[in-house]
């Protein structure tokens, strides 16, 4: 009888240490938050662009959780094209007011490109909820203090016009004339046309007149002679 007590005694005594190990590490009350993003990128022309553009998260409180993958209170991703999506999860454990600021790297900006340079500040608000866990709000504002849905990066390309021309053929087409630029024999040929020109019409009023005149100058004569016979 008193080994059966000293047995239950020994179980009871593991059992309360097995309940106390689990309250010590149970889960605590958490939120996930995931914070919304857009980039809305146009072609303004028939080429193609590379389109995926870097951006960074990056926390304005040093006490801020980060996304994984985070460095040092910095959270990179990348978006390619028209694309919408959600960040990587940020898990808060205690009530309190996150900030952050986001907006698009451009290291080397390339020609043809319009790149958008809207910084976006994001505050987490956590607070506890009624089942006695926490919940997290997303605050997005512009740079104007305005609320915004999403985060929205607007970026475009146009291709230089001057791009379009063939190669080595200095911008002319097949049925451009060839510039020299020598225009001292163009002005001589201009100058030779015009007198050729002028002469042809003289030449051909003289041609008109002439047989008049010398009909009227022998008519002249013969009258002169007859005169003088008489």
């Amino acid at each position: 009888m008193l080994k059966r007590k000293k047995y239950l005694g020994i179980a009871a005594g593991f059992l309360c240490a097995m309940l106390t190990s689990v309250s010590v590490f149970a889960a605590e009350p958490s939120a996930v938050a995931k914070i919304p993003a857009e980039q809305r990128f146009e072609i303004q022309s028939g080429q193609e662009a590379e389109s995926t553009v870097q951006y960074i998260l990056e926390a304005v409180d040093d006490k801020a959780p980060m996304p994984e993958n985070s460095k040092e209170g910095s959270y990179t991703f990348s978006m390619t094209g028209t694309q919408t999506l959600y960040l990587d999860g940020i898990t808060y454990t205690s009530p309190g007011i996150y900030r952050y600021e986001a907006y698009q790297i451009v290291e080397e900006p390339r020609e043809g490109y319009q790149y958008d340079n809207s910084r976006y500040q994001v505050d987490v608000y956590v607070k506890n909820s009624a089942g006695s866990g926490l919940a997290a709000e997303i605050v997005i504002q512009n740079e104007n203090g305005e609320k915004c849905e999403s985060m929205v990066f607007s970026n475009r390309f146009k291709a230089d016009i001057g791009t379009d021309q063939p190669k080595g053929g200095g911008g002319q087409t097949g049925t451009d004339p060839v510039k020299t630029g020598d225009n001292t024999q163009t002005g001589w040929w201009l100058i030779v046309l015009a007198v050729s020109g002028a002469s042809v019409v003289t030449l051909s009023r003289y041609l008109e007149i002439w047989p008049a005149f010398r009909k009227r100058k022998v008519s002249n004569k013969q009258q002169q002679e007859d005169n003088i016979i008489e």
